[in-house]
């Protein structure tokens, strides 16, 4: 270290070198000739390190890295990287590793199982429970395909096996309750013979009042089953409304109000299918089908009126 007083500013300052003296002597503030000492040895070092960093920016805007997962365009700062953040960068590798295929061989899960044994003597709570699942397996309640540890919480596979499990939940909700509606609720109702009758609206107590007084039925039964029918490829499902006799007769009642074509609404959609399914059934079985609408019978809709006056 040396000891050197600038002749500009008159300060006593600390140097490695004699070449740290002269630079300092040169760009010191108090130098008269440092504006065209800048002039003649070209632009200062701040400014020209900025210059080339807004010539870097420039360029890699020409040309910027993207994300591999949403292709979003890097910054500046983290062109290096490939990913504009951790969910992406999971998103992206969580698809090229190699999931277990499920449906195995009583070998290949015993293989599983001795697997997890040898590699982790000290395994953690998530491969014990992997564990305990190839132990005691779970099956899908409708096909009885074998579920995968990711989906071992669940009762079915698939989509498909979902819905099909919320039929059967819907028949045996039928068949308990005489009613399929999970939100509406019922309503007691009791009209001459017909007594504690569970109607889901005023709708079918018109329905019950007319099928008594108009169309004279010996007895009235809340219909019991589902009716399947397709609406293009998607399988449907609903539940007719009554089960009357009549002179020995079988009759299956279905209640609606007025079947506009043209409507747009999802309760129209599916009628014309509906009815076509209801009468298959009932040609199978030996039944008669009423299709208990206003267009079935004014007095019908004169019942339903007056009910709802009230």
């Amino acid at each position: 270290m040396i000891l050197k007083i600038c002749r500009f500013c008159k300060k006593e300052l600390k140097f490695e070198n004699a070449h740290q003296f002269g630079a300092h002597a040169r760009n010191c503030d108090c130098n008269p000739n440092k504006a065209e000492s800048n002039k003649k040895g070209g632009i200062s070092i701040k400014k020209n390190n900025e210059l080339k960093n807004r010539q870097n920016v420039e360029n890699y805007l020409n040309n910027p890295s993207k994300c591999k997962k949403c292709d979003v365009i890097l910054s500046f700062e983290n062109k290096n990287l490939k990913f504009c953040s951790k969910s992406c960068a999971a998103s992206f590798n969580n698809k090229k590793r190699e999931k277990i295929k499920y449906n195995l061989s009583e070998q290949g899960r015993i293989n599983i199982i001795n697997s997890l044994k040898k590699n982790c003597k000290n395994y953690d709570k998530s491969k014990k429970m992997q564990l305990e699942y190839f132990h005691n397996l779970k099956f899908c309640s409708i096909c009885n395909k074998e579920l995968s540890y990711e989906n071992r919480n669940k009762k079915t596979c698939s989509s498909e096996c979902y819905k099909e499990l919320l039929s059967k939940i819907r028949i045996e909700k039928i068949l308990e309750k005489g009613t399929n509606n999970f939100k509406t609720k019922c309503s007691t109702f009791n009209y001459k013979n017909v007594i504690n009758f569970q109607c889901d609206s005023r709708l079918e107590q018109a329905a019950i009042i007319y099928l008594i007084d108009c169309f004279k039925a010996d007895k009235i039964e809340k219909f019991k089953s589902i009716i399947n029918f397709k609406e293009d490829t998607q399988n449907r499902r609903f539940n007719p409304d009554f089960f009357v006799i009549k002179d020995d007769k079988v009759f299956i009642v279905e209640v609606k109000m007025t079947w506009i074509k043209n409507s747009k609404h999802n309760y129209n959609r599916t009628i014309p299918l509906k009815k076509e399914a209801l009468s298959i059934f009932c040609r199978n079985k030996g039944y008669e089908m009423i299709w208990l609408d206003f267009n079935y019978d004014k007095k019908f809709k004169e019942i339903y009126k007056n009910i709802t006056k009230k």
